[in-house]
């Protein structure tokens, strides 16, 4: 008795739980595509969270094929191949053995054995013990005597046919049986694959053609929004706050629906998204399968004094600074504290989206935080244009993605000073030109 013995994954569950563990980090990526990537871009504990969570799914996959690998053991006599995997045993006939394929995989191999009158493989299994593999068919050669050939699909793919030439002259139906359901399970896969794609690009398209990107409109003496009309709202007597919220003489509306729980009187949209009336503070909820809707911020802060500054993703109240948080779990406080030393919450002002500044000092405005800056003057401080701004002592400009005649560019949120600039005279010419009393400068994408 000749006994071989391979380690192998058991394919169909292996493939089974790794498509679904793709399926699911694929979903999850496309819900929060915009979100990973603004934090692998801009650094900080998001983007190591995250960097770490895909070496989890990566070390999850290489584990599972150890949690789906077997031994099976082959013993080759002049009966045919037993095969054991664990106290199961089941036998093949040599006489039954029409072909062996050996296919070559990206670090290993796959061999199916095909039997007459089947057109699947009797046994199949993936094993990168070459010489095993090797030594298998050696052992089958004994026995048998087998023809040989290379041959490649269409795709690409290799593999060899050992052909058992003691059963094949009287089964040649049953090779041209397998290779006619290789090419019928190929185009499966293929359809497979673009049905998939079809639906998986429809699903995310498709929506967007179909949806209704109509507001608030007019028509026919009537307040519309999109085809739904709004009783009782009279066409001149309503304003639009903003986004998909409006306001006449009696109601809130958000959607096209009335919002029974604001206060119209003193209802008013802070900024990007918040609300306030007289009772709270409130935020737009984006949801993926639901209808969005406002909700009101649970917490303590100061409803009386809470205001946006500027146009970014500051907000105040009379005791704390706050920033919306790069990502929120389950609908929770969009608004985190930001805990800054030194910093004057009454004079705190933000003069564009990357610079704020109190009585006392300047800020770098990044998405989840504020930068102090030192070796700025607060009095002096002022923003020239969206990527310049300047103080007393010297000239700033913005070096993501931006280079000058001096510093090159960077890939994450940061600044340079402008070397040898004469702050007091630099002033804006045009678009990408700027002057002292001393030369020109050029600040301009790469």
């Amino acid at each position: 008795m000749n006994t071989v013995k391979f380690k192998i994954v058991d394919r169909k569950r292996y493939l089974v739980v790794f498509i679904s563990i793709l399926l699911i980090a694929l979903v999850v990526l496309f819900f929060n595509f915009i979100t990973v990537t603004r934090a692998i871009d801009e650094g900080g504990v998001m983007r190591y969270v995250y960097i770490g969570v895909g070496f989890g799914v990566l070390a999850l996959v290489i584990q599972l094929k150890k949690l789906f690998t077997k031994e099976l053991s082959f013993d080759v006599d002049e009966l045919g191949i037993a095969i054991r995997e664990g106290r199961e045993k089941r036998i093949i006939a040599h006489q039954n053995i029409v072909m062996v394929k050996r296919i070559q995989a990206a670090g290993s191999e796959l061999v199916h054995v095909y039997v007459v009158g089947k057109s699947a493989p009797e046994l199949n299994f993936e094993s990168n013990d070459r010489t095993g593999i090797n030594t298998l068919l050696a052992r089958l050669e004994q026995y048998q005597s087998y023809i040989s050939a290379d041959r490649q699909g269409g795709l690409g793919e290799r593999w060899t046919e050992y052909i058992n030439q003691n059963v094949a002259q009287n089964n040649k139906g049953s090779i041209n049986e397998v290779r006619k359901q290789e090419g019928t399970s190929k185009k499966i896969v293929l359809i497979v694959l673009g049905v998939t794609f079809v639906v998986l690009v429809g699903s995310t398209i498709i929506p967007l053609l179909l949806e209704d990107n109509r507001g608030y409109e007019v028509r026919d003496d009537k307040v519309y929004y999109k085809d739904k009309v709004l009783e009782g709202v009279v066409p001149d007597s309503y304003r639009h706050l903003g986004g998909d919220v409006i306001i006449d003489s009696t109601h809130v509306y958000y959607l096209g629906d009335v919002q029974t729980w604001a206060d119209r009187t003193t209802f008013k949209m802070l900024d990007n998204k918040f609300y306030t009336d007289q009772n709270g503070v409130y935020y737009e909820v984006d949801n993926w399968f639901s209808k969005n809707e406002i909700k009101p911020i649970e917490g303590d802060y100061d409803k009386a004094t809470f205001k946006a500054l500027g146009n970014g993703s500051l907000y105040k109240d009379k005791n704390n600074l706050y920033h919306i948080k790069l990502k929120m779990i389950d609908n929770a406080n969009p608004l985190e504290v930001l805990k800054i030393e030194n910093l004057d919450i009454a004079t705190i002002e933000q003069l564009n989206p990357y610079w704020a500044k109190d009585k006392g000092q300047v800020y770098f405005v990044t998405w989840e935080n504020l930068r102090p800056c030192a070796e700025m003057d607060a009095s002096s401080f002022e923003v020239i244009d969206s990527k310049v701004a300047k103080d007393k002592n010297h000239v700033y400009y913005l070096t993501r993605d931006l280079g000058s005649d001096h510093v090159n560019a960077t890939k994450k949120e940061d600044y340079a000073i402008l070397d040898d600039a004469d702050a007091p005279t630099f002033v804006r010419m045009k678009h990408n030109s700027y002057e002292d009393k001393n030369t020109t400068w050029t600040i301009s994408n790469d």
